[in-house]
C-alpha cells in the first residue's frame, strides 16, 4: 500500500494539470475562426467553446495555487531565500526563453507569411504565454510588501473560521475580484489594451486571484471552504459564466453589466474551487503520475508554445480538417515538451537552469 501523497505536494500537480491545460487551451485557438499567434486555414466552432470554457477557470486556478505556494514560502523562509529562488524560477527562464524560443516562434510563423524571419527583430520578439512569468514577479513583489499582514492573520486565531461555507468563500472571492474590476476601470481606461502584463483587466484580476491564494495560506479555513466545492458543480459554472460574457460586454444597461459581472465572478471562483477539489482527488489516486506531473509541468509550459505554433504550421499544409490536427498538435507538443524535461532537464545543469530550476 503506497503512503499518503502530502496535500502541498498534490497540490502543486494540480497546478501542473493547469498549466498542461494550456498545451489544449492554445492549440484550439489556432483552430478557431478568431485571429491569434497563428490560426489554420480549417476552423472548426467547437474551438471556440473548447477555448472559452477552459478560460474561465484555468489561469484564475493557477494564479490562486502560485499564490498559495508563493504565500507559504514566504511564511517559512528568509526573503533572501525566496528572492533567490523568485530570481533562479521565474526571472532566469524569462530573460532566456523570450529571446530564444519565443524568437523562433516568431520566425516560424512570419517565413510562413512569406515574411522574412529576421524582420521579426526589428518588429520586436512577442512575450506571449511568458507574460505569466511578469505577473508572477510583479505580485511576488507585492506578497513581500504584505508579508507582515500575513504573518498577522496568521497569528490570530479569531479569524480562524472553522464554520467558513464553500459558498461564503466564493461570494468574498467575487467581491474581491469584482473590485479588481472595478479599480481598473477606474484607474485605467484603456484596460484591454495588451501588452507586457497582459492587458490591464488580466493583471488585476489575476492579481486579486493571486491575493486569495496568500490569504488561502494564511487562513486554513478559507483554503478548506474554497476546496469544499463539489466537482460536480464545475461543469454548471463554467457554462453559466461563458453564457454571462454576452451580458458583461454588450448590455445597454450599465447596472446589468455589473450584475452580470459580479456573477460571472461567482461562477469563475465555483469552477476553480470545484476544478481544484476535483484535480487533487483524481491525483492523490495515482501518486507516481502526480510526482511526474508536479515535476515537469513547469518545463512543458515553458516549452509548449513554440511546439504548438510549429506543429500547427506544419500541418497546415495538409487539407485535413480541424479537429484530427488539434489532437496530433496537442499529442505532439505535449510528448516532445515532455521528452525535453526528462531526457534534458532532469540530466543536465544547464537545461535544468534555464527551463526555471535553478543551480541546486
Amino acid at each position: 500500500m503506497s503512503s499518503p501523497i502530502p496535500r502541498s505536494q498534490t497540490l502543486d500537480a494540480a497546478r501542473g494539470m493547469f498549466m498542461l491545460l494550456g498545451v489544449v487551451f492554445h492549440a484550439a485557438l489556432m483552430y478557431r475562426d478568431m485571429d491569434w499567434v497563428f490560426r489554420d486555414g480549417q476552423t472548426e466552432q467547437v474551438f471556440v467553446h473548447l477555448a472559452d470554457a477552459l478560460h474561465i477557470f484555468r489561469m484564475p486556478a493557477f494564479f490562486w495555487i502560485a499564490g498559495y505556494f508563493c504565500a507559504t514560502a514566504l511564511l517559512r523562509n528568509t526573503l533572501w531565500n525566496f528572492a533567490k529562488r523568485r530570481f533562479w524560477r521565474l526571472a532566469v527562464p524569462l530573460i532566456v526563453l523570450w529571446p530564444t524560443l519565443n524568437f523562433a516562434q516568431d520566425w516560424l510563423v512570419a517565413t510562413n507569411r512569406g515574411e522574412t524571419g529576421w524582420g521579426v527583430l526589428t518588429q520586436g520578439i512577442g512575450i506571449h504565454h511568458l507574460w505569466f512569468i511578469n505577473n508572477l514577479l510583479l505580485y511576488s513583489l507585492l506578497a513581500v510588501l504584505l508579508l507582515p499582514s500575513l504573518r498577522w492573520l496568521q497569528s490570530r486565531s479569531f479569524v480562524r473560521l472553522q464554520a467558513m461555507t464553500w459558498w461564503t468563500a466564493v461570494g468574498l472571492s467575487a467581491i474581491v475580484s469584482f473590485a479588481a474590476w472595478a479599480a481598473v476601470r477606474a484607474l485605467q481606461p484603456d484596460y484591454m489594451r495588451s501588452g507586457y502584463f497582459g492587458t490591464p483587466a488580466e493583471a488585476f484580476f489575476y492579481g486579486s486571484c493571486f491575493f486569495l491564494g496568500l490569504i488561502s495560506a494564511a487562513l486554513p479555513s478559507f483554503h478548506r471552504a474554497l476546496m469544499s466545492c463539489h466537482p460536480a458543480w464545475a461543469p454548471i459554472a463554467v457554462t453559466a459564466a461563458v453564457w454571462l460574457n454576452s451580458f458583461v460586454y454588450s448590455h445597454e444597461l450599465f447596472w446589468v453589466r455589473e450584475l452580470s459581472l459580479l456573477l460571472k465572478l461567482g461562477c469563475v471562483w465555483l469552477a476553480v474551487g470545484a476544478t481544484i477539489r476535483l484535480s487533487v482527488a483524481l491525483l492523490r489516486r495515482a501518486p507516481r503520475l502526480t510526482s511526474h506531473l508536479a515535476a515537469s509541468s513547469y518545463t512543458v509550459y515553458l516549452a509548449h508554445l513554440v511546439l504548438v505554433v510549429g506543429f500547427g504550421v506544419w500541418f497546415s499544409h495538409f487539407n485535413w480538417c480541424a479537429v484530427p490536427k488539434f489532437f496530433l498538435v496537442c499529442l505532439l507538443s505535449v510528448s516532445v515538451s515532455v521528452a525535453v524535461h526528462f531526457l534534458l532537464v532532469r540530466r543536465y545543469r544547464f537545461f535544468r537552469v534555464i527551463f526555471g530550476g535553478g543551480p541546486r
